[in-house]
């Protein structure tokens, strides 16, 4: 059993601590403040036990609970506070009535060439083909990874004056390392003079982080025909914690790459080729919350995911609730010792749905063990805190054939709905049952998510008639969760890169597949709220990269087929070689636009990708808007977007530089004025208040989506001093603000919702 899913297995484990002797529907009630995943972290926890938490709220009133229980503040994004507390000491935080949430944010950890430059057309922007003024290679720009490490030994990794290319490395699996970063309070960091000099030991004993960086940011010093996308970059290494609270551990990361760029003074982008299947698949748990604060934060920062590679998987259940009884078997998950599965959906959409367990034989499908039906506004009580429901499944004599736990959550307008089932007998398919109106999510996958497999091999019809109401799992919907699923992320799809290559041993290897076909496993969207994810698509299947060099002395004496001709570089695919393709790319386009923002960097990118036969028609859940074509987004206009400007540029596809107004002849002020115009919060959660007490006159506020879609007008009068807009309901995403007055005055801005 891997160490990941042993902590799962713990975890879960945890919930059913001893269920003997509980009476029916018993409910239990828990402190307002905790998630269901801080609930069981409590449960679990030894005295004193240290733990990663987010918390949400009053950054003032958290940072007094943190220091008044003996923890560590991390930092601050925006209302959400990075911490290390005491376990136990959670339980103090109903006295500070600014905290909303805490949350350890656990999930399931997955890890997720010159063909490559040909097949997202790179080479053409390395070379700097007209209209480009100069050959670009990611020089002054940081590309940031949160993964297994790095071998710091590969010459890839190195210029040729025999100094690193890797400006920082921070290890986060190291307990006690010799220079722990004071900010985090764990692990080990390296700069570059330790490197130099031999003194770091951060190591990759899995193989993953290095050939996830040597795609984006390799050198090519072994083999020239075998570069990064951006082989001039400065490299932030961050070996990511796969065990715990991953989520939290990623946070941490990407907010140290920030910083660490920020030192630097340089734009970066952060590639992620880890992620989570387990959770909401619509990006709005806290982890994401965080992560999109700080990369909207300030321009020149930008984040790239890998979208998953669960196309094959039959892991995700949704369907529409009806008066008809619908159902689906969920399997005994040996490796847990128990049935565990986790549903999502809106309130809306599930406060007239009712559910209920039964277990049946797989041997004739009797169904004769069933449970009374629930239903989240009638059963549980969830103000405040989590619904916990404890029953029994019981045979008609009265026999306890096991005991099911509920935990149901409100979560920012959702229900996250817990199943936990610990059986006397492991012969059973358990059944999940549903009637009335509404509809749901639900992901569930012994591996993917580690929790409980569904039946999708299910008998006729003839064979047992009630099978008519069965619902199969499907693969939608099933790229990685969290921040992935973020509009503030670019989420990169795979491809088929190549078909053969020349091997160390000088046999040609032929690989699967068809070049330029979409890689059969690449996971589909949309996100659960509905949103085209992946964004695009990049050549990750079959790519040719660094690797570690134990990996490479065990291919040398084993399977030299693996190794090219040089020996230095392998095969490598899926979606975690798809992203750093897109991460290496993004570092180009820093390089010639470094105040781009990253909403500038999606939009381009998601704009000038390209169609073709294998994608079909696009946007897609497949192929999101299309294959990447660097040198289209690197060739596009740039400028003034804003017609009201003298330097005004229709043809310009986002807003690079600043807007030029004549405010002799037309009284038109500069774009943003921030001393007439302020608008605050930005990025923004629930509303915006626009600050126009500096302004003259009466005038009207205009909001538009970057689609051009008004959102709302507002008129204002001359006495008025702010204007507030609910922006609860807005999709998340970046909005203009154009205010306009009755003596001709114009001003703008831009606002990031999240």
């Amino acid at each position: 059993m891997n160490n990941s899913y042993r902590f799962l297995t713990a975890l879960i484990f945890l919930l059913l601590i001893p269920y003997t002797g509980l009476h029916a529907q018993e409910q239990v009630k828990v402190s307002r403040t905790f998630s269901i995943g801080m609930q069981r972290l409590i449960d679990q926890s030894q005295p004193g036990e240290m733990v990663d938490v987010l918390i949400k709220g009053d950054p003032e009133q958290i940072i007094s609970f943190v220091y008044s229980v003996g923890g560590q503040v991390k930092y601050i994004a925006g209302r959400i506070v990075g911490a290390r507390i005491p376990a136990g000491g959670a339980e103090s935080s109903s006295n500070f009535r600014g905290i909303e949430k805490i949350d350890p944010v656990y999930g399931k950890i997955v890890t997720l060439d010159e063909q490559v430059d040909i097949n997202n057309k790179i080479a053409e922007v390395r070379n700097g083909n007209s209209p480009l003024s100069k050959k670009y290679k990611g020089k002054g720009v940081v590309i940031g990874f949160l993964d297994t490490g790095i071998d710091l030994g590969h010459p890839d990794f190195w210029k040729n004056d025999s100094t690193t290319r890797i400006r920082y490395a921070w290890d986060q699996t190291l307990t006690n390392g010799p220079q722990i970063p004071p900010q985090f309070g764990y692990g080990n960091e390296c700069d570059s003079s330790d490197i130099n000099a031999g003194n770091c030991p951060l190591k990759d004993n899995n193989g993953h982080g290095t050939k996830v960086a040597g795609i984006a940011a390799g050198g090519g010093r072994i083999d020239s025909n075998i570069t990064g996308v951006a082989p001039e970059a400065d490299i932030i290494v961050v070996k990511i914690n796969l065990n715990g609270s991953f989520l939290t551990s990623v946070v941490d990361g990407i907010n140290y790459i920030f910083k660490k760029a920020d030192e630097l003074g340089k734009p970066v982008v952060i590639n992620t080729s880890v992620g989570t299947y387990f959770g909401s698949h619509d990006g709005s748990d806290l982890a994401t919350e965080a992560i999109e604060y700080m990369v909207n934060e300030k321009p020149g920062r930008a984040i790239v995911a890998a979208a998953g590679n669960a196309g094959k998987y039959n892991m995700h259940l949704s369907y529409h609730v009806n008066k008809d009884t619908q159902f689906t078997w969920f399997k005994y998950n040996p490796k847990l010792g128990l049935v565990y599965f986790e549903l999502w959906a809106d309130t809306a959409d599930f406060n007239r749905v009712n559910f209920r367990l039964s277990a049946e034989s797989p041997d004739n499908y009797a169904c004769c063990y069933k449970q009374k039906s629930y239903n989240v506004q009638k059963d549980f009580n969830l103000n405040p805190g989590i619904g916990i429901m404890k029953d029994s499944i019981k045979t008609p004599h009265g026999n306890c054939i096991g005991i099911a736990t509920f935990y149901v959550e409100i979560v920012d307008g959702r229900y996250v709905l817990d199943v936990v089932i610990r059986p006397d007998s492991t012969n059973y398919l358990f059944n999940f049952s549903t009637f009335g109106k509404g509809k749901f999510d639900l992901w569930s996958h012994p591996v993917l998510t580690g929790t409980s497999e569904m039946v999708s091999d299910v008998p006729t019809v003839t064979e047992y008639p009630p099978i008519a109401y069965y619902r199969k799992p499907d693969n939608k919907k099933s790229m990685v969760s969290s921040w992935a699923c973020s509009p503030s992320v670019l989420t990169v799809g795979s491809y088929i890169n190549r078909n053969s290559y020349k091997s160390y041993t000088g046999a040609t290897v032929y690989l699967n597949g068809v070049q330029g076909d979409m890689e059969p496993t690449s996971s589909l969207g949309p996100t659960r709220d509905g949103r085209i994810k992946p964004d695009l698509l990049t050549s990750g299947q079959n790519v040719l990269t660094p690797l570690a060099l134990w990996e490479r002395n065990s291919y040398l004496n084993g399977n030299p087929d693996k190794l090219t001709e040089s020996g230095w570089h392998t095969r490598f695919g899926g979606t975690s070689a798809a992203a750093p393709i897109g991460a290496g790319a993004v570092a180009l386009f820093f390089e010639k636009y470094p105040e781009a923002s990253a909403q500038d960097v999606i939009h381009v990118f998601t704009q000038t990708a390209i169609a073709d036969s294998f994608t079909g028609s696009v946007p897609n859940d497949k192929a999101g808007y299309g294959k990447l074509d660097l040198f289209a987004a690197m060739s596009a206009e740039s400028g003034c977007t804003d017609p009201a400007a003298l330097n005004y540029n229709p043809e310009a596809l986002f807003s690079y530089g600043p807007c030029i107004y004549d405010s002799s002849s037309t009284g038109i002020g500069p774009a943003a004025d921030i001393e007439s115009f302020l608008v605050y919060p930005n990025p923004a959660t629930d509303f915006i208040e626009a600050d126009i007490r500096a302004l003259q006159g009466n005038g009207v506020i205009s909001i538009y989506g970057m689609d051009g879609r008004l959102i709302v007008q507002q008129y204002f009068s001359v006495s008025e001093r702010k204007l507030n807009f609910d922006t609860g309901n807005w999709p998340r995403g970046m909005y203009l603000l154009r205010i306009e007055t009755e003596s001709g005055q114009r001003y703008q801005s831009r606002v990031i919702k999240i």
